[in-house]
Parts: C-alpha cells; structure tokens; sequence
C-alpha cells in the first residue's frame, strides 16, 4: 500500500504532475520573483506619481487660496479707507468769531480787516470778539434770491450780548470771522452786515463771501459744534 502510494508521489512529483526533477522548475520560479518585483516598482511609481499629484494639487489650492485672500483683502482695504476719510469728514468743526466795529485805533485793542475779496472793504474793529462758536446752538444754511445765507441762534448768554451790542451801536457794523475744512485750515472775514436795528431774539443772520460748498461746510461744523455745547452743559 505504501509502496504505491510512494510510486504514485513520485510519479506526481518526481517526474509527472509536477515535474520538479526536470524540464525548467528553476526559471519559473525565477520568473514568478522577477514578475512579483516588477509588480513592486510599479505600485512604488504609481505611489510616487499619486504623492506628486497630490503635492501639487495643494500647492495650486495654496495658490489660489493666497490668491483668493488677496482679492478678498483688497475690497475690505478699500472700505476701511473709505470709512476712515469718511470719519475725518464726520468730525470736521468749524469756528465762528463776531466783532463789533471800533471807531478807535488803538493798537493793543483794535485792528482793520478786510472784508470782501472782490473789493475789499476795510474795517476797524475790536481784537478780542463778542461772541463765537462757543455760543452757538443752531445753525441753518438759508436760500436767498441772491445765492444762501448763514443763520446762526446764540444761547442765552450770546442772545443777550447780541441784544446788548446791537441796541448800543446802531449805524456800525459787525465783522464776521468764519473757519471750516480739515483742522480748521479754511478762513477768511466773511460779512461785515450793518446793524440796523435791535436784535432780541438771539439770532443773527448774514450773506457771505464764499462758495455754496464752503457755505455748507461751515454750517455742518457750525452743527457739529452746537452739538458738542448741548452735550457739555
């Protein structure tokens, strides 16, 4: 029994189903390995070639994602430019100074100004003024036949001044200062309107020698300043 079954392993190994003993057993197995290597590099290229590609694929999303910011950034910095000049332009005040005419000339008291641009008129006046921005609590830009007119309301101290100077020196004229723009670095005499009757209501309006825009600018600080007095009383 076993001596035919060790005839049949060696016939199936020996020299028949397998044939290990002859014919090229050797080469195939060397064909298998060289076959299971070349499988081994290739996946090793595909790996690198995948590694690469993904590389690439993030530096280009990196790219774009750089990109992307910037162009997000540049509509932001614009806002933030724009917000901040509009924020200088929100705090922007103006000043306004009231002189009384002076009939003397002394010259630690007194001093002439002149008045118009186109014709300038020259005025003798008090240094020190009556009464100014600090006094203010509203200010209206008017519409005239001729062009606009500022129209400013005093508190009760500046009504009462203006009663006071106005009853006292009928036939002379006040002289009137104005500052607006950016720091204030815009100015000039703007009117020297006639005193011609009694002034009680605390109210003083006058045409001036400036634009409409610069007009409308002194009106908006002359605001922002009433403003600011309500708040500190």
């Amino acid at each position: 029994m076993f001596a035919g079954k060790s005839g049949f392993f060696r016939a199936s190994f020996g020299g028949g189903y397998f044939d290990f003993h002859r014919r090229f057993f050797a080469f195939d197995l060397l064909l298998a390995a060289l076959a299971f290597d070349g499988f081994v590099v290739l996946f090793t290229h595909k790996c690198l070639y995948f590694v690469r590609g993904l590389r690439f694929r993030v530096s280009t999303m990196s790219f774009y994602g750089r990109r992307f910011n910037l162009y997000l950034l540049l509509p932001v910095a614009l806002v933030l430019v724009c917000g901040c000049a509009t924020h200088k332009k929100d705090k922007q005040l103006a000043a306004l100074r009231i002189h009384i005419e002076s009939h003397g000339n002394l010259a630690d008291s007194s001093q002439t100004v002149p008045v118009m641009r186109d014709q300038p008129v020259l005025v003798t006046i008090a240094s020190e003024p009556i009464l100014s921005e600090a006094n203010i609590i509203a200010a209206t830009l008017l519409e005239t036949p001729g062009g606009c007119a500022v129209e400013v309301k005093f508190d009760e101290s500046g009504a009462w001044t203006l009663e006071q100077f106005s009853a006292s020196n009928p036939g002379r004229h006040f002289a009137i200062f104005g500052q607006w723009g950016e720091k204030l670095k815009e100015g000039r005499w703007l009117a020297a309107p006639l005193i011609s009757h009694h002034i009680a209501n605390g109210i003083l309006a006058f045409t001036a020698d400036a634009s409409r825009e610069e007009l409308q600018q002194l009106v908006l600080g002359l605001k922002r300043v009433a403003k600011q007095n309500a708040k500190a009383k």
